[in-house]
């Protein structure tokens, strides 16, 4: 586990040959993506919004992960499952999927527990678009800071959005 650790970039390459011989076994425990993840410079955070229409036409949007949760551990493993889902989702778009392999599994998990999920309320189809969240630079934080009465940076204002990509359409009726 410690050599996980110290081999996430930036790493040396002492570290780095170090990992090596131990990549098979947290890649299998799922553990390699997520050390210093936060340090030096974050990356952006994949957003997935699905798009629930319903028996009567009426439509509902769910994000994830979704900020209002709590615990935050749960927040987490939303953020982890984007991830996950996103990652998919872009090695399909540079390389073919292999024989056999579907290139949007996640994707179809996903879409089939919202349609499970929402089955009661008559949820029809899924249709799962995905986007970046961007981290703003850190100089354009500092100077906004440094203003007086400065309120900082919103977060959340469309300038750090990718424009949304459309992942697929998903009929419950097919799960």
């Amino acid at each position: 586990v410690v050599v996980g650790a110290l081999a996430a970039s930036p790493a040396s390459p002492l570290e780095m040959s170090l990992a090596r011989w131990f990549r098979p076994y947290y890649g299998l425990a799922d553990m390699g993506y997520a050390y210093r993840f936060y340090s030096p410079e974050p990356p952006p955070t994949p957003v997935l919004t699905a798009t629930l229409t319903f028996a009567d036409g009426s439509e509902r949007k769910v994000r994830l992960p979704d900020r209002s949760l709590r615990p935050r551990l749960l927040y987490q493993r939303q953020m982890a499952l984007a991830n996950t889902l996103y990652v998919e989702v872009d090695a399909a778009r540079r390389e073919p999927p292999m024989p056999g392999h579907p290139h949007d599994r996640w994707a179809r998990a996903f879409a089939r527990h919202l349609c499970r999920l929402y089955e009661g309320e008559g949820c029809k189809a899924v249709t799962l678009h995905a986007q970046m969240h961007l981290v703003p630079e850190l100089e354009r934080v500092r100077e906004a800071l440094s203003r007086p009465g400065a309120s900082g940076v919103d977060l959340d204002a469309e300038e750090f959005y990718t424009v949304p990509e459309w992942i697929g359409d998903y009929s419950c009726d097919a799960f």
